[in-house]
């Protein structure tokens, strides 16, 4: 074989072998299991409205009441808020608000429960002196950058890398966004308050006096894993985490109450925050729901509400009126 022949099937190689890379980078960086790499096309659903919501939780059987009883929650992902939600009757307002934080919250903690488990099972292969491969390694190098800490410190990554109690992000959902029906929540899924730096080229919703960019996002989940990923990494909640790891030496799940006690910085109210957010969990029964899951056969949705005269494009750069309390996230 001629010496160009070899030079350009040895250039070949070298291409395959870094797309092959590529792809499995992406692979397994991906936050879902890669089983789900394969499964169905998730089913999309037009909703006229929050009422239409609720018929579709009634006959999937997956309503609060339902869920409290033991039944499935259903898995759905939704891009917005209903307009509407505002318009309901109180506590139909309230369960439906519930329903559709709970689904986002199982699904962004299901996410942060997969990086936990890769994370110990490298550190267990560590301590055993099993072989750990330049691949497996660079991609636990990566999720720890983004928890914003060393893979060389596994205990404190693994302090970071855990879940937020459903009871606790419902709780504090309700809070920051009126149940859903802020024009921060209504415009730019902004559940919980995160602010955007003055310099931040991302998706944003100024405050009433255009002094404050409140993050705006694409879809509830976005939201949801953002907020979390902030409780997870942000110095502010260092002490949240401590107690979280704390329960987790006595062998207790994390539970909302508790980690209440690590929010002392979200809000400017401090203290008082704290208390508002514990009354939300007992005064709504939210830690009766933080074992609620999904049932794993069923095909999720992804579930958009008809929005008149609401663009996320439109308002995200603006300054358009009306306030609402904004903690200083």
């Amino acid at each position: 074989m001629r010496p160009s022949s070899l030079k350009r099937n040895f250039i070949h190689l070298v291409q395959f072998t870094t797309l092959l890379l590529a792809l499995l980078l992406a692979v397994f960086l991906t936050p879902r299991p890669l089983s789900s790499l394969f499964a169905p096309a998730d089913s999309m659903l037009l909703l006229p409205g929050a009422d239409a919501f609720g018929k579709l939780l009634k006959n999937n059987r997956a309503t609060i009441n339902d869920i409290r009883q033991g039944a499935d929650a259903l898995d759905f992902r939704a891009m917005n808020l209903p307009a509407d939600l505002a318009h309901l009757p109180l506590e139909k307002r309230k369960n439906h608000f519930i329903t559709l934080v709970l689904s986002h919250a199982i699904q962004a903690n299901a996410r942060i429960l997969h990086e936990r488990k890769k994370l110990i099972l490298y550190s267990l292969d560590l301590r055993s002196g099993k072989f750990i491969s330049p691949q497996r390694k660079l991609r636990l190098k990566l999720l720890a950058r983004r928890y914003n800490t060393s893979l060389e410190n596994t205990e404190e990554l693994l302090r970071r890398i855990d879940i937020i109690p459903v009871s606790l992000a419902i709780a504090q959902a309700i809070q920051e966004s009126g149940w859903g029906t802020s024009r921060f929540a209504l415009h730019g899924n902004a559940l919980y308050g995160q602010h955007r730096p003055r310099d931040s080229k991302k998706k944003y919703i100024l405050s009433q006096y255009g002094n404050v960019k409140v993050a705006a996002f694409d879809s509830l989940l976005q939201a949801t894993s953002s907020y979390m990923h902030n409780l997870n990494t942000s110095a502010a909640y260092s002490s949240l985490r401590h107690i979280r790891a704390g329960l987790r030496e006595q062998s207790r799940i994390p539970d909302g109450i508790s980690l209440t006690a690590g929010l002392r910085y979200y809000s400017e109210l401090g203290e008082e925050y704290i208390r508002d957010i514990r009354f939300l969990i007992e005064q709504h029964d939210l830690s009766s729901l933080e074992d609620a899951s999904f049932d794993k056969n069923a095909t999720a949705l992804v579930i958009r509400f008809q929005h008149n005269n609401i663009s996320l494009h439109d308002v995200a750069l603006s300054n358009a009126a009306e306030s609402t309390g904004i903690g200083n996230h």
